[in-house]
């Protein structure tokens, strides 16, 4: 109450009415309704949805943090496609189409990190591919060696040792 003594241009209020009994609520909602008859404009959140309905002479419809739709009632009616949908209706509708549009973007976004991970395996099959068959030339380039002691087939395997090491 001490907040409207100075007669505030603006006044914003989360949730005014909750708690509040019906005498209460009626008060509340008469005094906010006279100061916006006197050029005040008041921004205020609920979540009963009738009450913004009845009072409001615009609405945003919050989901998920976003703003999914703003306008008048009749606005957010022709918007929604009906002339008797409730807020309560149209709310529920934005909110599961809101939730859809979410779901959609997460299934976009796994199915773009499974193309990238789809590519990642077929370059590390190729390499693989690559690398056994390089394995492969080494091992041929060794077997002459057997049998030789001149320690040629220990420094040809520890050569070949080190360029594996560098493959992988």
């Amino acid at each position: 109450a001490g907040a409207l003594v100075h007669d505030p241009r603006l006044i914003i209020l989360d949730e005014p009415l909750t708690g509040l009994d019906a005498l209460s609520a009626r008060q509340v909602k008469g005094l906010l309704q006279e100061r916006v008859r006197a050029g005040c404009t008041v921004i205020m959140t609920t979540h009963i949805l009738e009450v913004a309905e009845r009072m409001a002479d615009r609405i945003g419809v919050i989901a998920a943090g976003r703003l999914v739709a703003e306008g008048t009632l009749a606005e957010l009616r022709q918007q929604n496609g009906g002339n008797d949908t409730s807020l309560e209706d149209m709310f529920i509708a934005l909110v599961d189409a809101q939730a859809a549009a979410a779901e959609a973007e997460r299934i976009a976004a796994v199915r773009a990190e499974l193309w990238e991970a789809s590519k990642l395996l077929t370059e590390a099959a190729l390499f693989a591919e690559q690398a056994l068959a390089q394995m492969e030339k080494w091992k041929k380039e060794i077997e002459p060696l057997k049998g030789n002691d001149d320690g040629r087939l220990i420094a040809a395997r520890q050569d070949l040792a080190s360029q594996m090491a560098f493959l992988l």
